[in-house]
């Protein structure tokens, strides 16, 4: 691949921001915006490399002297460099000059102030190169942060306008990958008419019937003015913090919890390479270390680190308040389900405080032989969950449980059926990235040796559709994007949700859920 860098413009709104340094070389994190672009180029195989810059600024031409020195090019196998100082009146007659330079094949060309992230433009690289059916491809973007965008309308796989307004779901990028052959004839053509601007060039592309295909960045902006740096820099320097969960609220799980979590945060890095990336446990979290990052990727359950999350406006992987919901009343998290349609057992929430016994509430016969559970603020316990047969059984439970001063006390009826574990991972789009299950009977899995009470295995029919539906329907109402859910099948195919649990370790398909949960938190980054 062929690179062109256009630098020859003046800088001046950077100027009359206070900003004196040429804008080639504004800093972006520690690096000059134009050294940030040649690295990208030079780790994505670039045959050669082409500046235009403006004669007015030396320092940028002394940049570019020091940094083509020949034994560095050697050193990145860059085999040609060159560098054109001129004045031109527009970004398209300065690739014009460009253009004498640039050898035939295929060419990127930015401009020295478009900001993307690296591991976006690798894919967008790799995919132009092998451009086949179509004359060139062209970065567009859904993020809108310019004084004059250009919009952009597709048929969907090839690009057929290009407009100053209008209701387009894309604008220009400001990144062109083109065929020589067929673009720069048409440049010239521009210069011979007298064309003006960029964005005319891109117009008289499409009027020449070039096949031009689109090719959607997230997110890019441009660096026109001071403010334009910080949220440069703020969108380079994507910071995720992971969580780890406290043991209290894994006793089953601590090592498959803390694995599911290491192996995520290892792949986010792989994904995304320019993102920073730390992992704390739930006990040392505090608002100075959240307020540190720009997303919290974390399995925490206690109230405080909760608290602490929803509190500093960061986004969450999991809403701090759907995690609250869960962890701590089993009566509002089945409501909130059944308030949405879903299928939950038949359930009584008991009320500790009147002191009434549950043999006296109306309906307890209906309920048993059923289960007795609990929440507590402090964590699990291997008793929360107890299997009862009659009225004597359920009464116990529940006064041990008050005079354990427990509050959110439920009793379900025991369900027929096969015991079904889902986990799944939703995106903020509502579009399942992950979706697993299995029967814990032929895993041999099992959890305070609960499972003993269930059913034989009998494979009942259920539509897998409806799961699917479920699991969105969860993830809407819940706030939650990573997280499981046990299901009762029944005879008939009903699935009655008997618990949720955000972010579980996964423990069947670890290393396929850590790539769903990181390319889920990479899209939060960018949205």
């Amino acid at each position: 691949m062929h690179y062109a860098i256009i630098a020859a413009g003046d800088g001046s709104r950077l100027v009359s921001d206070g900003v004196f340094v040429p804008k080639p070389l504004v800093p972006i994190n520690g690096v000059p915006m134009i050294g940030r672009l040649l690295g990208i180029f030079a780790r994505n195989k670039a045959e050669s490399i082409s500046v235009i810059v403006n004669p007015g600024m030396s320092e940028v031409k002394t940049f570019l002297d020091i940094w083509s020195d020949s034994a560095h090019l050697q050193s990145l196998g860059i085999p040609r460099f060159s560098v054109i100082s001129e004045a031109t009146p527009s970004s398209m007659h300065s690739l014009y000059c460009l253009s004498k330079v640039i050898d035939a094949g295929t060419v990127c060309v930015t401009t020295v102030d478009t900001i993307f992230r690296e591991e976006q433009f690798a894919e967008f690289i790799a995919h132009a190169e092998y451009l086949e059916c179509h004359d060139g491809c062209f970065a567009v973007t859904p993020f809108v942060d310019d004084e004059k965008p250009l919009y952009v309308e597709t048929d969907g796989s090839r690009i057929v306008g290009f407009h100053d307004d209008g209701h387009y779901p894309f604008v220009s990028g400001g990144i062109y990958c083109l065929k020589t052959a067929k673009a720069f004839p048409v440049l010239s053509q521009c210069i011979r008419d007298g064309v003006f601007r960029m964005r005319n060039f891109q117009r008289a592309l499409i009027d020449a019937g070039l096949d031009i295909e689109p090719w959607v960045f997230p997110k890019i902006m441009d660096v026109d003015h001071a403010a334009d740096i910080v949220k440069a820099e703020a969108f380079l320097r994507q910071r995720i913090l992971f969580v780890s969960r406290a043991h209290e609220y894994s006793p089953c799980n601590i090592d498959p919890d803390f694995t599911i979590l290491q192996l995520t945060l290892d792949k986010c890095m792989s994904l995304a390479p320019e993102t920073e990336v730390s992992m704390v446990g739930e006990h040392e979290l505090s608002a100075a270390i959240v307020g540190q990052f720009s997303l919290v990727a974390g399995m925490c359950r206690c109230p405080e680190s909760l608290s602490m999350i929803a509190d500093s406006g960061i986004v969450s992987v999991n809403s701090p308040k759907g995690i609250s919901l869960i962890s701590t009343s089993r009566t509002l998290t089945m409501t909130a389900l059944q308030a949405v349609g879903l299928l939950v057992p038949p359930f009584c929430s008991f009320d500790s405080v009147s002191g009434q016994h549950f043999s006296q509430h109306p309906h307890a016969m209906s309920l048993l032989p059923g289960w007795v559970k609990v929440m507590r603020l402090d964590g699990r316990h291997h008793d929360d969950v107890r299997y009862v047969s009659n009225l004597a059984d359920a009464d116990s439970a529940i006064d041990d449980f008050i005079s354990q001063k427990v509050s959110d006390i439920v009793v379900t009826r025991h369900l027929h059926g096969d015991l079904l574990k889902v986990y799944a991972v939703v995106d903020s789009k509502c579009c399942v990235q992950l979706l697993r299950w299995f029967y814990p009977k032929e895993h041999d899995y099992g959890c305070f040796g609960h499972e003993m009470h269930n059913d034989a295995l009998s494979r009942h029919y259920f539509d897998e559709q409806d799961l699917r539906s479920m699991i969105v329907t969860i993830a809407t109402t819940l706030g939650l994007k990573v997280f499981g859910v046990d299901i009762i099948v029944d005879s008939e195919g009903n699935m009655y949700i008997i618990d949720v649990n955000d972010w579980p370790s996964f423990s069947v398909c670890q290393h396929e859920a850590s790539e769903a949960i990181a390319r889920t938190i990479l899209l939060d980054l960018e949205t």
